[in-house]
């Protein structure tokens, strides 16, 4: 039987008090308990992260950046969406830009 379940990516930019607060570790967990794959990593004064997966977890994912864990601040996030492309097998932190 065949996965009909829609693939996408999202590709996010979280502004706000990022820092030193464990976001990109917590979204680790996060995706890892979601269930989807990509990396996150510090850009700049924020964070910058790719999600690709099934639809539905990668926007809980997107939903989930807006706010984080406490002791974090979101002031916003961008998103842009796009197609699958399925080069990712994992979910980790990648270097810092």
């Amino acid at each position: 039987m065949a996965d009909d379940t829609k693939k996408i990516q999202a590709h996010v930019f979280i502004h706000g008090k990022v820092h030193g607060v464990s976001f990109r570790t917590n979204t680790v967990d996060e995706a890892l308990r979601t269930g989807v794959f990509g990396w996150v990593r510090h850009y700049g004064e924020g964070l910058e992260a790719i999600f690709e997966g099934d639809e539905e977890k990668v926007k809980y994912m997107v939903n989930w950046c807006k706010a984080g864990e406490p002791p974090a601040k979101v002031d916003h996030i961008d998103v842009t969406l796009g197609e699958y492309s399925g080069k990712f097998n994992y979910f980790g932190i990648e270097d810092d830009v």
